[in-house]
């Protein structure tokens, strides 16, 4: 019976480790994960929302960027997908 959960176990992660479209789910906000661009290469980013607070006129907005852009972002068009970071290793 063990050895049935630990396949489980190893099935939900293969399944977690899927690339997600940006059409079907974004990540959550400040959150860092493997970003799939248009022409196949990738890279470790993160979406960011911005919410204005100083005028109810304005209203927030998303914006992908990485510590290596500069805050300078991505193109949406560039970006196809995305996938959670693996979890980090533990010490035995």
């Amino acid at each position: 019976m063990e050895q049935k959960h630990k396949w489980k176990k190893e099935i939900k992660d293969l399944k977690a480790s899927e690339w997600i479209s940006v059409k079907e789910r974004l990540p959550d906000d400040n959150t860092p994960v493997l970003i799939c661009f248009r022409e196949g290469r990738f890279e470790v980013g993160r979406l960011f929302c911005e919410y204005p607070s100083f005028e109810d006129s304005y209203t927030a907005f998303q914006y992908w960027d990485s510590f290596n852009n500069d805050g300078q972002g991505w193109e949406w068009n560039d970006i196809t997908h995305w996938m959670p970071l693996p979890n980090l290793p533990k010490e035995k």
